[in-house]
């Protein structure tokens, strides 16, 4: 390889540095920039975890309140069932009273009278009484419904939270992943540089050579020209003696 073909090697080597370098310095750039994407994502991720623990309290405390409010409503209808017994055994002595005062005639015809109102007045107790057990019945059984749904959207907030946990993991990893590609890129884009100013030097190098060689070179001629006529005046010289 003559000094010229090397030179010219080493120019396209320099070149290729160059341009590897200016890649590398390029997905740098980018990598930085969707290192960036993948933080502000982490922190929008970070943010939907607080959102969702507060929502996962809000929806454990309310299942909580209508587990409470289930068993309020079982004492309410203890006392429902206890005036409706109450009202039961009334009206049994309103109709009693009723009969013993129509045993004793005209003098238990006002207890009769009173014994009759007794009776309507448990009547309507208890009719009041199992109004309000049908009422309450409902009430337990849509509790129930309310009680089954919370726990069932408890789960799904459970849920819910532990995927937003494992998605912030992700984004946490792709960050440092990236952040270890931009090291890199910069190290490679850095190193091509550092390669790229060897590659100037040498090229640099190669044509001091090449001047130097030049330089030989023509001396060489210079120097064959004068043994050239040395040769000459020595075969004129050997002639004169002869």
């Amino acid at each position: 390889m003559s000094v010229h073909e090397a030179n010219h090697q080493v120019e396209k080597l320099a070149s290729s540095l160059k341009e590897l370098g200016g890649i590398a310095q390029h997905a740098a750039n980018y990598s930085h920039e969707a290192s960036q994407a993948a933080g502000e994502g982490q922190q929008v991720v970070l943010q939907t975890v607080r959102q969702m623990r507060i929502l996962h309290a809000m929806v454990e405390n309310l299942a909580e309140d209508t587990g409470g409010l289930g068993h309020k409503i079982e004492d309410i209808n203890k006392f429902v069932q206890l005036i409706g017994d109450i009202a039961e055994q009334t009206n049994l002595l309103a109709l009693n009273a009723a009969i013993e005062a129509a045993r004793a005639g005209e003098h238990g015809r006002g207890f009769s009278v009173v014994a009759q109102e007794v009776r309507k007045l448990a009547d309507r107790s208890n009719q009041a009484a199992k109004d309000v057990k049908k009422i309450i019945e409902e009430i337990t059984e849509q509790s129930q419904n309310v009680i089954y749904s919370m726990s069932e959207g408890l789960n799904e907030v459970k849920t819910g939270h532990n995927l937003i946990d494992e998605t912030g993991e992700k984004f946490h990893h792709i960050k440092s992943l990236l952040d270890s590609l931009v090291e890199q890129s910069r190290a490679v884009a850095a190193a091509c540089s550092q390669a790229t100013d060897s590659s100037s030097e040498i090229a640099a190098a190669v044509q001091q050579q090449s001047a130097a060689v030049q330089q030989v070179a023509s001396s060489a001629g210079v120097l064959d020209q004068l043994a050239q006529d040395l040769q000459e005046h020595i075969g004129k010289f050997k002639s004169d003696v002869c």
